[in-house]
Formats: C-alpha cells, structure tokens, sequence
C-alpha cells in the first residue's frame, strides 16, 4: 500500500480546524487526570497560533501525508532548567493521528524539531511525554531519548483543599500530643 508524500512545514492559518483536531484526539490521552485541558475551539486556536507564530522562539509545525495534515507539534527554544542557561527545543503537544502512525510521521516531527535546533543554535532537543503512553515512550527511547524529569499535575482547587486537610490533621496532631 502506497504512504503518499509525507512532509513537514510550519502550521498555516489554513491548519487551524485540523489543529483543532489533533489537540481534542491529544488531550483525550492525559491518562489519570484525564483529558487536560479545555476543548479547544477553532477562534482560541488561531489566537494560539498567531501568538506562536509571532514569537521565533517558537514553530508550530504539522505532517501532512499528500494534502492531510496527520500530526502536529510545537516546538520552543527554552531553557533545559529555569536556572540554566543551557537551551533545547522543547518538542510539546507532538500527535499523530492514530489511523497515521508506523508511517514515519512522528520521525518527520523529530526531524523537523532537530533542524529548527540547529538553526537556532542549541545542542539539545527535549519532548514531553504522557508517562502513561507505553507508545510514545517507546519511540523517544528508540530514538535515544533519555528520561530528564517526572512532571507531576494536579487541578490548583484540589491541591488547595488537600493542603488544607494536611494543615488541619497536623494542627489537631499537635493539639492532641501530651504537653512535656
């Protein structure tokens, strides 16, 4: 069975209602927190991307196979830690369209975020990856990809209420101690 042509090119005003796909399939992915973030709409989305796309420290790209776009990724120069002055291109948000993967799509991505770092001048490319996602994780190893950290999330009203409930156990702990 014939792939078609498979390119990757910065994302166009014209990508906007496919992004707006890709990003409802991906944030269905977000594993014990379920889906993260809100649904996007299309107006939200080309605010996004015009922000994106006015920033050069940042490319919104996609993979189309013959005029389907098929996979999408943002790509940032940041800082590897908030502290250091060491950049990489961070690979964020990367999905591929499940009926599209295992056709080199995702090695398209990564070689368009490899050629963005090298023409921005850094020495490192990082991705974000659900932990969950046996997949993806997989790929990135293969890739060489090693682990640098565990980001963990939690919704600000829980941690709230969770950091109150710890307060209040710990004060009536104290209460409750025998006076030496």
């Amino acid at each position: 069975m014939s792939v078609g042509t498979l390119h990757t090119r910065e994302a166009s005003d014209d990508d906007v209602s496919a992004i707006t796909d890709l990003w409802d399939e991906l944030r269905g992915q977000g594993g014990r927190l379920g889906p993260f973030g809100p649904p996007a709409s299309v107006v939200a989305v080309r605010e996004r991307l015009d922000a994106l796309r006015a920033d050069p420290a940042h490319k919104v790209i996609v993979a189309e196979i013959e005029d389907d776009v098929v996979g999408l990724a943002i790509l940032s120069r940041l800082p590897v830690t908030p502290i250091s002055d060491v950049e990489s291109v961070q690979i964020s948000f990367m999905h591929v369209r499940d009926d599209r993967r295992r056709r080199g799509v995702g090695r398209a991505i990564v070689g368009a975020a490899t050629e963005f770092a090298t023409e921005v001048g850094v020495d490192y490319v990082t991705v974000g990856v659900f932990p969950g996602s046996r997949e993806s994780n997989r790929f990135f190893a293969r890739l060489g990809f090693s682990p640098l950290v565990m980001r963990r999330a939690i919704a600000t009203s829980v941690l709230q209420k969770r950091m109150a409930g710890d307060l209040e156990r710990a004060e009536r702990r104290r209460r409750l101690r025998p006076h030496r």
